[in-house]
């Protein structure tokens, strides 16, 4: 009885763990991010967005090569948008960018400033 009990405990973790992966994927199926452009950019650049209907938070983080976070930009609205990352915020040099919807990872991209 006691190992049926295990089992059974497993098994519903498993099930569990399985729906929140399938609604990150889910996430991720209906969330993108595009290249900026222009990139390399001297003055400002647009990133382009798509998030999905519904969800809690999301937002594009900007960070260095070394990893350090330059900034984070919350987004917001469904389906497509834009925003404008004006050059003023950033030294010469590549940084990473990513989408983050609901704390979950979507994609990354690369960004030069040309100064």
């Amino acid at each position: 009885e006691k190992r049926l009990e295990k089992l059974e405990a497993m098994m519903k973790g498993q099930q569990s763990s399985a729906n929140n992966n399938t609604q990150t994927v889910k996430l991720n199926n209906i969330s993108s991010m595009e290249q900026n452009i222009p990139n390399p950019f001297n003055n400002a650049t647009s990133i382009n967005y798509t998030l999905p209907q519904q969800y809690s938070r999301a937002k594009i983080v900007i960070t260095d090569n070394g990893g350090r976070i330059i900034k984070e930009i919350n987004i917001s609205g469904s389906g497509k948008g834009s925003i404008k990352i004006d050059a003023a915020l950033l030294s010469g040099g590549a940084y990473s960018y990513s989408l983050y919807v609901n704390e979950n990872f979507v994609e990354s991209k690369q960004m030069i400033q040309a100064r």
